[in-house]
Parts: C-alpha cells; sequence; structure tokens
C-alpha cells in the first residue's frame, strides 16, 4: 500500500486511547446542560466516585439499582481486582443515593453487559456465560458460585455479546445476544448444545435445523438473536434473529417484544423495532450476503433500506429509522407518574446522540414507500396493520458531549432511571475517560440520573406478599422485580389467587393490569375457559393475548385460527400466522391458505408473518394457495408469490433487477501477515513537508477550514479518504461511512484515528489474512461467512469469495488495512483543515 491509501479504518465509533480527558463536566454542570421534556425534571441521583463506568441496570422491588460497571473494558484493565457489581440505595428517600454497596467483584467479571434482578436470583450477562448469582436473606451477598445457565456466547470482552434479560408477562425470560454473541452453538450449564422449541441446535454454527442436518449453504438463524425461555432455561425458542447489534429488548404486558438494533457505523441506520416472532431482520442476506455487496440489486433504495434488506422477501420490516447513534438500553413505560402521552411507551438510551427518547407506538401498516406500494401518497398507508409506527419524542437531549446514557429501568414509583458510561467517545471499542489508560479506575466517571416530575418526593410502597391483595399490588407495579413477585406468588396462590385475578381481568380499567391477568389465569385451572372468554373481548390487544396466551398452554391453534379467521384486527390475523410455523404441513397449510386471503395488497408486516408461517413448505403452500384462494385481487396474487419464491426482485416493478453477484477474484502473490500494532517508541510524525506535528492536545484546539478541508478529503492524489470512504452517498465503502462522524468524535478522538488507525478498529472492518489449502492468500476486511463461503474485501473495494473447505487458515489482524502515515501525505495545515471538515459532519 502506498502512503496516499484513503483514511480506513481507524475512525472508530468508540473512544480513542490518548483522546483528551477535557471537556468533563461536574455530575451538577451536566444536568445543567439537559434539555428535558415539558413536564419532567433530571436529577443526579448517584455518580463517582462511588461507581463508574455503568453498563447496565436494574431496580429492585425495594428501590435499590444494581449496577454492572466496567473499569475494565475493551484494552483498558484500570483495576486488577476485577469488576464489580453494585447495589445503591436512597436509604433516606431523599432522591440521591446515599450507600454504595459491592455485591461481588471478581475477576472474571470483565464489563458484563446484562443484569436482572428476580426474587433473590441476580441473571448476569457475561459472555461466553449467562450467569445467576443466589443472593442470600440479607439481600446484599452472594451465595457461593454463581451458577452458569447458558454458555457458548461469543464476544468476548466485546458490546456484541449476550446482553441482558427481561421478565416477561407470560412468566418467561427473555434477552439478547448481538451479532458476537451467536457466532458458535448455543449451549446449557453443562456444555451441551441446546435444542430449541422448533428442535434446532442455536447458533451461526448449528448443525441441526428442525430435526434434521440443515442444508449445506443455508444459513439458518444468524447474527444477533432475540430469545425467550422459562426461568431454568428449559423450552429455549428463538425469538427473532440477523440482528448487528441489539443491545436490550423489552416486554409489554401483552407480549409484545420490542428493541433496538445498531448499524454498521456511521450509515446513518439504527433501527427500533416491533420483534415479530420467528422474524429474520434483515443484517445480512437470505444466504448470509454482505448487505454492501447486495445493495445494487434495488439500485433506487436508500442507503438504510439496503442495509437491512428492506425491500427483500422474508425480512421484517423495521418500525422506526433513527440515523445515526448508539442506541442502547430500552424499557416499555407502564406507569403513570409520567405525563399520560409517556404511558405505553417505550423509553430508549442513545449513548451515540446523547439523547434519551420515548417512542409513542400505534398500530399501522405503514412500511417506507415503495417497498410495498406504488402509491405516491404516503398517507395512504395511514390505518391500523398488523405492524406498527412510532413517534420520537426527546425525553432528554444532553448538552455535555460526554453525556452518554446506555440504560433505562422504571423504579416502583414510577420514576425513571437512566445510567451514564459518561465518555468523550460512544465507548464502542475503548474507552477516553481520564484514567482509562493510567491504570487507575478512581479517575474514571458514571452517573445515574432520576427523571420525574418536578418536585416530586421518590418512594417505595411497602411490599405486603403475603396477602392476596398486596401480590395484586405488586402484579401492578410499572417495576419489573416488583411484578416479578407479585406473579410468583399469585402463580401458587391456589383459587384466592384466581378469584382475585379474575376480578382483575372482568374489572379493571388498565388494560395493562387486565393481560397481565390473563397470562396468569391461563395456566392455571380453567385456563382454557378465560383463553376463550378472551378471545371475544373488545380490546384488540386483550384478543391478541389471549391468542398468544392459548400457544403457551397448548390450546389447539388450527381451531383457534377457525374461531378468530374473521375477527376485525390485522393484528389478530398476524398472530394466527405466527402460531402456523408450529403446526406440520397437513394442519397448517389448509389454515395458511385462508389467511393469505386476508392480506390487503400492501400491509408487508402482515405478509411477512405470513411468510413466518410459511417457513419450509413455500411451494406447497402457493400450490395449494393457488388452487383454493378465493381473493383475486393482483396485488394480492403479486405479494404472495412474491414473498413465497423468495426471489430478491422489486415487487413493485414489472421487471426482474440483474442479481449479477461479483465473480470470485484471484488474489495472486502474498500478503504480509501483521502481528503487532504501533510500536513502543514509535519516531515523532511528521507531515507532508516533513515538519514534526504537534502534540494531539495542541492539534485540537488549532481551528482549520472546512471547505478546504473537503476539498483534502476528496484529493485523490493526498489523503483521498473519499476513496474507502463514503459521505452521503458518495464514495468507497472499504472503511466506515463518515457522514456523521463528528457527532461520535470529537477533535482530539479524529486526530487519533487518522494518525493512528490501528490503535482501535471498528468492529467489522478488522483485517484479515486467509490462507487456502492451495496456498493462496488473500487480504482484506471479513464482509460474509457461512457454513459454504468467506468472503473478504480488500482496500481496493475487490470482493473474494472462497469456499469454506478451502480455508486452511485465517488470522485477524490488529493493524489497520492503512498503514501508519497518512499524515505524510499533507501538510500540517491540511490535516488540520481536514479534521474540521470531519469534526462538523452532525
Amino acid at each position: 500500500m502506498r502512503i496516499k491509501r484513503a483514511l480506513v479504518l481507524g475512525l472508530v465509533a468508540g473512544c480513542l486511547p490518548g483522546s483528551s480527558a477535557l471537556g468533563q463536566l461536574s455530575p451538577k454542570k451536566t444536568v445543567e446542560s439537559f434539555k428535558v421534556a415539558p413536564g419532567l425534571e433530571a436529577s443526579v441521583w448517584a455518580s463517582e466516585p462511588g461507581m463508574v463506568n455503568p453498563t447496565n441496570i436494574d431496580i429492585d422491588e425495594r428501590g435499590r439499582i444494581w449496577v454492572l460497571e466496567a473499569a475494565n473494558y475493551r484494552g483498558s484493565v484500570t483495576r486488577d481486582e476485577g469488576d464489580r457489581i453494585m447495589i445503591l440505595e436512597d436509604t433516606h428517600q431523599s432522591g440521591k443515593c446515599d450507600r454504595y454497596k459491592v455485591f461481588v467483584q471478581d475477576k472474571r467479571l470483565f464489563a458484563a453487559s446484562g443484569i436482572c434482578k428476580l426474587g433473590n436470583k441476580l441473571y448476569v450477562a457475561q459472555s461466553p456465560n449467562v450467569l445467576v448469582y443466589t443472593i442470600d436473606e440479607s439481600g446484599d451477598h452472594p451465595v457461593g458460585e454463581p451458577r452458569i445457565l447458558f454458555t457458548g456466547f461469543g464476544g468476548v470482552n466485546h458490546d456484541h455479546g449476550v446482553h441482558a434479560g427481561v421478565f416477561g408477562p407470560d412468566g418467561r425470560f427473555y434477552f439478547n445476544c448481538g451479532n458476537e454473541g451467536g457466532r458458535a452453538v448455543i449451549k446449557d450449564g453443562s456444555g451441551k448444545p441446546i435444542i430449541d422449541i422448533s428442535g434446532s441446535q442455536v447458533g451461526s454454527r448449528a448443525k441441526i435445523w428442525r430435526g434434521k442436518p440443515k442444508p449445506r449453504g443455508f444459513p439458518g438463524p444468524r447474527e444477533g438473536f432475540s430469545f425467550s425461555c422459562t426461568l431454568d432455561g428449559s423450552e429455549f425458542e428463538v425469538f427473532a434473529y440477523n440482528f448487528r447489534n441489539n443491545y436490550e429488548l423489552c416486554v409489554d404486558s401483552f407480549g409484545t417484544v420490542w428493541q433496538s438494533d445498531n448499524d454498521d457505523d456511521g450509515n446513518q441506520g439504527c433501527t427500533i423495532n416491533y420483534v415479530m416472532e420467528g422474524g429474520d431482520f434483515g443484517y445480512t442476506g437470505p444466504k448470509g450476503s454482505n448487505w454492501g455487496r447486495d445493495r445494487g440489486i434495488f439500485p433506487d433504495q436508500t442507503l438504510q433500506e439496503a442495509h437491512w434488506h428492506q425491500r427483500w422477501p422474508g425480512v421484517v420490516p423495521n418500525m422506526l429509522n433513527t440515523g445515526a447513534g448508539a442506541p442502547c438500553g430500552i424499557c416499555v413505560y407502564e406507569g403513570e407518574l409520567l405525563p399520560e402521552q409517556f404511558r405505553g411507551a417505550l423509553i430508549h438510551a442513545d449513548a451515540g446522540p446523547n439523547v434519551v427518547r420515548a417512542y409513542i407506538t400505534r398500530p399501522s401498516e405503514h412500511v417506507a414507500r415503495g417497498i410495498m406500494n406504488d402509491d405516491g401518497d404516503e398517507s395512504a398507508l395511514e390505518k391500523p396493520g398488523a405492524g406498527y409506527k412510532a413517534e420520537s419524542v426527546d425525553l432528554i437531549k444532553g448538552g455535555d458531549q460526554w453525556f452518554r446514557p446506555d440504560d433505562v429501568c422504571v423504579s416502583p414509583d414510577g420514576a425513571i432511571y437512566l445510567s451514564d458510561w459518561y465518555d468523550p467517545g460512544v465507548g464502542g471499542h475503548a474507552t477516553g475517560d481520564t484514567g482509562a489508560h493510567s491504570h487507575n479506575w478512581h479517575l474514571l466517571h458514571g452517573r445515574i440520573y432520576r427523571l420525574a416530575p418536578p418536585g416530586f418526593k421518590p418512594s417505595v410502597a411497602k411490599l405486603d406478599l403475603t396477602s392476596t391483595r398486596g401480590q395484586i399490588a405488586a402484579l401492578e407495579s410499572p417495576n419489573l422485580s416488583t411484578r416479578y413477585l407479585g406473579y410468583t406468588k399469585l402463580a401458587a396462590g391456589g383459587q384466592p389467587a384466581r378469584e382475585a385475578l379474575k376480578g382483575v381481568f372482568d374489572k379493571s380499567p388498565s388494560a395493562w393490569f387486565r393481560a397481565r391477568a390473563l397470562w396468569l389465569l391461563a395456566r392455571g385451572p380453567g385456563g382454557r375457559q378465560v383463553v376463550e372468554q378472551a378471545l371475544k373481548d373488545k380490546d384488540p390487544d386483550i384478543r391478541v393475548t389471549a391468542v398468544r396466551a392459548a400457544r403457551r398452554i397448548k390450546m389447539d391453534m388450527v381451531e383457534v385460527a377457525g374461531q378468530m379467521m374473521n375477527d376485525s384486527s390485522p393484528a389478530i390475523a398476524r398472530e394466527l400466522c405466527l402460531a402456523m410455523s408450529f403446526e406440520p404441513d397437513e394442519r397448517a397449510i389448509p389454515v395458511l391458505v385462508k389467511l393469505a386471503d386476508k392480506y390487503d395488497g400492501t400491509d408487508r408486516w402482515y405478509l411477512e408473518a405470513f411468510g413466518i408461517g410459511a417457513v419450509g413448505r413455500e411451494s406447497r403452500l402457493l400450490e395449494a394457495w393457488k388452487k383454493d384462494h378465493q381473493h383475486h385481487d393482483p396485488k394480492v396474487k403479486r405479494g404472495i408469490e412474491w414473498r413465497l419464491r423468495m426471489e430478491p426482485v422489486p415487487l413493485v416493478e414489472a421487471a426482474q433487477a440483474p442479481l449479477g453477484a461479483p465473480q470470485p477474484a484471484r488474489f495472486e502473490g502474498s500478503a504480509t501477515i501483521l502481528t503487532s500494532a504501533l510500536p513502543t517508541n514509535a519516531p515523532p510524525l511528521l507531515s507532508k513537508d516533513g515538519q514534526p506535528l504537534p502534540a494531539v492536545a495542541e492539534l485540537a484546539r488549532m481551528s482549520g477550514d472546512a471547505a478546504a478541508g473537503e476539498k483534502v478529503f476528496r484529493n485523490a492524489a493526498a489523503a483521498n479518504c473519499i476513496r474507502c470512504h463514503q459521505i452521503g452517498n458518495e464514495g468507497g465503502i472499504v472503511g466506515p461511512p463518515l457522514t456523521t462522524i463528528g457527532q461520535k468524535l470529537n477533535k482530539a478522538q479524529l486526530y487519533d484515528a487518522i494518525l493512528h488507525p490501528s490503535a482501535q478498529i471498528l468492529m467489522g472492518y478488522e483485517t484479515w489474512v486467509v490462507k487456502t489449502r492451495s496456498a493462496d492468500l488473500y487480504t482484506g476486511r471479513k464482509v460474509e461467512e457461512t457454513d459454504d463461503h468467506l468472503t473478504l474485501l480488500d482496500a481496493d473495494g475487490k470482493y473474494h469469495d472462497i469456499d469454506a473447505d478451502q480455508v486452511a487458515r485465517k488470522v485477524k489482524q490488529n493493524v489497520s488495512l492503512m498503514p501508519d502515515g497518512l499524515c505524510q501525505a499533507m501538510t500540517r495545515q491540511e490535516l488540520v483543515d481536514l479534521v474540521e471538515f470531519l469534526s462538523k459532519r452532525k
């Protein structure tokens, strides 16, 4: 490579070693920088030095906040004794934490990413394991060593590993993992591969699919996953898959699952999703292909559509695109303390743009124009459908660029608490916090804030779990830990509990409370009769809950489908389609033929639910539908055939787009195997004119000319950044897009990335060297890997397909595709101008 090689893989979306620590504010000043939604007030609840670098939090029934710390994170080990799990408490209910306790500290804890407190159990996500601690009677200490519930997750010391779990209204445990987490085969605590309820092994390397050997070339469920299981780990289900880094999920009282997902950084394609059960969410193509490679099949699509394969059959639509960011923790707000517009909303922390948002959802069949319709009027799709639409409202917008909210939880009194990683960067691959690289965790930061109406005084209602009335009150809590205690007591409460629950179901004005009661009633004596009653309820959310509960208690879903076939709600038809995926062909196909006739020709959400029910029997179902269907609208025919044939062609356009996948290219010659990053005693960096460059801190104080910097960015004879990086839709795709890089990295971090590109490399942009059995060497970033092939994208933008059985060795390098020394292609002023230009890309 020549020095004028483009600015490639060094511009990461995380914090970089050596980044300036200047700019941090006190907790009080940070809160003063917040722009808070009307009717709410933010306050500091906890901060350093009591705890540092929170990655995930949970709030128990006593209002205590359980915190996972990451003083040791990626390459920054600041505490040799290991990371801690903390218990934070406001003992005087003053609105501020006054007690910081260490629950456990262990060298085996290293930036754990998920915590869930249920009764006397604490579920902790720490790749490769999901651990379960038993809590002693004091509530402050563990009993012995943690038990391994699940193991085999990838993403050790990595943000894309296994993540937090939550308690669902059906009594099940829901959790997820990013695309590194599911790379192998997930196992139970004894090391035995899990077989899920479909008869499949779990993970991208699974060998068994639906009870049979997985066909070669069929990638199956892969990348990031969402899961569901009982609290003891049985009845395991892959709830949905093909995400990139779904940091956390949440479940509302009706059993609907929601989560966010993070794009390949810089593509302005982060999402909020309704997680349709059984759905493929499109990070890679149906054969495991890279989205950038597949983009040309639909030339008129947006970058965001391409990123998630939104125009491909078999991919569930995104509910909302949130642009650039670093989406993190999420919860459903089912309390009454916040203003009415936020009741039932999703509350979400996005660390990238320093914001906490509420997403107010409603049923819709709306998807982006051009995906499933040719009607130029978006309003034509504004009607209820099998999917959802969301309105976004900022709850907190931080003015402090170190404010990095990464989780949100609801307390028993209905207030919202949010954790703040507090760092100059997003934290994706390193930390730039003070002390991170001086082996001193005492200099790290971290905060927790409370969000509540102005003047609200915190309180924790006394739990009475000995009486049925107290158990009902616990079940109706906005706090999940409290709700769990009410659920478990009522589940074992016998006839008095059933009578109390029946009273809630019959008389409560709250649909949330009625749904929670229904889940419990369904599992007890007389449950089928209660579900039958709920299937006729006037509230469609309760009817949806009833269909889901019917499946959980193993009612005959073909009979339920016959009963509900003429229901007016598209969501009911959607749930019936999803239920058929668990039925054998001879029972499911006649039902699916009738359900196909309920497709209206435009509702992509419904079409995908129908397709999920058809998985593995598409051709037989298409033949049966052509023979027996009653709906003869051409739009319906076109949609059903398109979905069942699973061909990536435009639905609206008549002409088939050429598939034209790039042909494998031979890579002649040898590749240098690089094994180390920067030398420890690197010489001074020089500019184009041979002058030493000032220190990063001094460079960061300099002002440049952004217009001149753009010319440097595009100058093929100098930096030539545009060769490998996109700004908007211009540029190459070898390195991460830089359209909004100024939102994530400050000037000091940008200089670090340019001057030391190998210091931290964004996940997915690492250099790999592959040696084949015929001794050929390939170098590039890995963009596809399935059980039949591996694909590298080299620094010239060429794809290299290698048969899996021809790979003799593959090695990930810790050196960027771009060598050090890019600064030698620019004068000092050109470098300053380039950084000025990039810093304004927001």
